[in-house]
Parts: structure tokens; sequence; C-alpha cells
């Protein structure tokens, strides 16, 4: 039985790139000299770890994220938590969405912090997918 070192991150995450290459069909000369190369503009071996994350995406085909709608923090949240009102409420968001923050004990929406917001979005949310279906029965019989 082989004993394995303690490999540091960097080796441990070359290793999985070149797994993954092998997997896709990729031998390592061509990974190290024309994907690394276009991907990075530079060698693996000098590249960092985030450069060799980048290689890894793309011969997986890459991360499938999508591109975030609202800013991050508190005003991104405020901004979520509006948005689900107006479609909620419509033309009447504002007094209904404070009306509804206040069962969170805050007298108003522009009042809300992270905590309180991201469980008042998580019920507008729930809220919404409940009409939803209920509209979605209501249709199919």
């Amino acid at each position: 039985m082989k004993t394995q070192k303690n490999k540091s991150p960097r080796a441990k995450l070359l290793a999985a790139l070149f797994k993954k290459a092998a997997q896709q069909g990729i031998n390592q000369k061509d990974l190290r000299e024309n994907i690394a190369q276009q991907v990075n503009s530079k060698r693996l071996s000098k590249s960092s770890l985030q450069e060799i994350v980048k290689v890894i995406d793309h011969i997986t085909g890459g991360k499938q994220t999508r591109p975030r709608k609202y800013a991050p923090g508190i005003a991104g949240l405020k901004y979520e938590i509006k948005d689900l009102a107006m479609t909620r409420w419509g033309d009447e968001w504002e007094g209904s969405l404070n009306k509804f923050c206040k069962g969170f004990g805050v007298d108003r929406y522009q009042f809300l912090n992270i905590a309180i917001g991201k469980v008042v979005k998580k019920r507008l949310v729930e809220l919404s997918r409940k009409a939803a279906e209920s509209a979605e029965k209501l249709n199919i019989e």
C-alpha cells in the first residue's frame, strides 16, 4: 500500500485538473501547451490556484452561474423584497409590505436589517410559490 505524503493544495488541484482532463480525453501535453496557455496566458507551473481553477472550469464546460440581478448586501436585499412585493401586491405594494413587515417587528420595510430581511424574503417567496401552485391547480381543473 502506498503512503501518501501531505500534498499541498496546489498539487491536489493540479492532480484534479489532470484527472478531469483525462476524463475529457485531453492529454497532458495538449493541456499544458495549448489549453492552459489560452486560458491563463502562462504555464501551469507558474499559475496560481485561481488560475488552475479557471482551466478546470474551461475543460469541464465552466461554472454555470447565473448573473446576479441584485447587488449583494442589504441594499440588494431590500430591492429584491421590493420587487417581490410589487409582484404580489401591485400598485399598493408599499403599504402592504409595511404591514407585512410589522408582523416581523419592523415598522417599515426600509428599516429591515439583514437577518429580518432574509426571513421576510423567504416568506414572500413561499407565499408567491403557493399562489402560483394554487393558480395552476385552478387552471388544470
